[in-house]
């Protein structure tokens, strides 16, 4: 799907662009997330190379903060919008990169004990997070297969998810995170409507395991 960008001004047509820029998200003519990636692995990749020079200098504590404070703050901005797109496969390898140099292991140590064990969330559990964050603080737009009939079945309690051919809705935020809510475990969905009891025990969860698909 192909869709024209636009630069308007007082109401006026200025003129086309191939991609559009907002609060530090660039999406492109096609709806993708390809250029956004691509200015933002060169960071990713950098932060890399400073994490292996202070990794001699500085203990886990310290290396763990560096990482916060400056890797994982650019891969959880927007997450929730480009985090499921084919070029996110990218950034999930630097991220795994970055842990490797954070614990000093060779490069083809698994990173499956590793991210447990630093306590950070993969790519795909943080994109996880995000969206069951952004569900949490807008339930009221979502439905409930309870409210739409009386049967007792053990799906009542799991979000409606609406019907749609269209990828470019199946890809986006409201519907994903649909999707994404029905696969939790029932013991985190039955706290939804206590957002800060329901985002602790989903943080808990995620956090414990390392998933490399949001299909948990």
């Amino acid at each position: 799907m192909r869709m024209t960008l636009v630069h308007v001004r007082n109401s006026n047509i200025i003129n086309e662009t191939d991609s559009l820029k907002f609060l530090g998200l660039e999406l492109d003519k096609f709806l993708k997330w390809k250029n956004h990636n691509d200015k933002l692995l060169p960071r990713l990749s950098s932060l890399c190379f400073s994490t292996r020079s202070m990794s001699s200098y500085c203990d886990i504590t310290t290396i763990k903060m560096i990482y916060f404070a400056y890797f994982h703050s650019l891969l959880e901005y927007g997450i929730a919008f480009w985090g499921n797109s084919t070029e996110s496969v990218k950034v999930s390898k630097l991220q795994k990169r970055a842990i490797r140099l954070m614990t000093g292991s060779n490069v083809r140590t698994s990173c499956r004990p590793l991210f447990p064990m630093l306590r950070i969330m993969t790519l795909p559990s943080q994109y996880i997070f995000s969206l069951m964050r952004f569900l949490s603080q807008n339930l009221e737009f979502y439905t409930f297969n309870s409210t739409l009939h009386n049967y007792n079945t053990r799906n009542r309690n799991l979000l409606h998810k609406p019907s749609s051919l269209l990828t470019i809705y199946q890809k986006g935020l409201y519907y994903e995170s649909v999707g994404v809510f029905n696969k939790l475990p029932h013991n985190i969905t039955e706290l939804i409507l206590h957002n800060k009891s329901f985002l602790t025990k989903l943080k808990k969860y995620l956090l414990g395991k390392a998933f490399y698909s949001i299909y948990i």
